[in-house]
């Protein structure tokens, strides 16, 4: 299998999928239509366009999915059935499983917080890859529009459970910004301070910062690493630490100078 990001708008990404057993394209997210199927002509001209999947309703994740389906309207919509995601052929379900016509395996993981029905798409297989949409950014989540901070604990539980090989691929190039806000919250953390300057480096180069790693998240993003940051924060448990910290993250509030 393999996933090549596109960027489109200021610092979102969409994602083609596929792999060699048929020529069929998979995109994750592709809200600007336009500037995603330029991208697939001139680079990927073999592959045939047959499924969308769309991680939330937000327009910067789904505002063309109803052009696509005038223009492809073979393609399979995939979305959440608590999100009004424009478009969406077939609404998926907490750990439904799909299977698509090239063979690849795709679990559904709800992970409502971002929105009510924000979901992940797990592709199984080597490499496995999750595609998080807006719930889990590198080095960051998402905001709380429709939950709380025990929704978005609920989320990130899910990833936990996952290989910690397993590939993260998010909906924004957030990485520095969220990186540089964490290591002046989780200031002993030698593994964030190489992933920071990693970062820099790539962004110096406006090169990508994705994929991460489950691995990789956990020992580097402070909303996946909330309870062991609890005591530093005052307060008890995961699910208050993810709170603060997200106060915090929204109020550019950090524990040094």
């Amino acid at each position: 299998m393999r996933v090549i990001p596109i960027k489109f708008f200021a610092d979102n990404y969409c994602y083609a999928v596929f792999n060699k057993a048929k020529p069929v394209l998979s995109l994750v997210d592709p809200a600007d239509f336009q500037a995603v199927s330029s991208f697939v002509e001139s680079q990927l001209p073999n592959l045939t366009l047959s499924y969308v999947f769309s991680t939330h309703k937000h327009y910067d994740h789904s505002r063309d999915n109803l052009k696509i389906k005038e223009l492809h309207p073979q393609v399979e919509i995939f979305g959440g059935e608590n999100d009004s995601i424009p478009g969406v052929t077939t609404q998926v379900k907490d750990n439904q499983k799909l299977i698509l016509s090239n063979g690849l395996e795709v679990r559904v993981l709800y992970t409502p917080c971002h929105t009510q029905g924000h979901v992940m798409f797990y592709f199984e297989g080597e490499p496995s890859v999750l595609f998080t949409g807006d719930t889990l950014f590198v080095g960051g989540c998402g905001k709380f529009f429709e939950g709380n901070a025990e929704d978005m604990h609920n989320s990130l539980e899910k990833v936990k459970q996952l290989r910690g090989d397993t590939q993260i691929y998010c909906g924004h190039e957030y990485t520095l910004s969220n990186l540089e806000w964490a290591a002046k919250v989780d200031t002993d953390n030698e593994y964030l301070m190489e992933k920071l300057k990693w970062v820099r480096q790539r962004r110096s180069k406006e090169l990508e910062t994705v994929p991460s790693t489950v691995e990789e998240e956990m020992k580097t993003n402070p909303f996946m690493r909330a309870e062991k940051l609890a005591p530093a924060l005052g307060v008890d448990g995961p699910i208050e630490a993810i709170a603060k910290l997200r106060y915090m993250k929204n109020k550019a509030q950090t524990l040094i100078p």
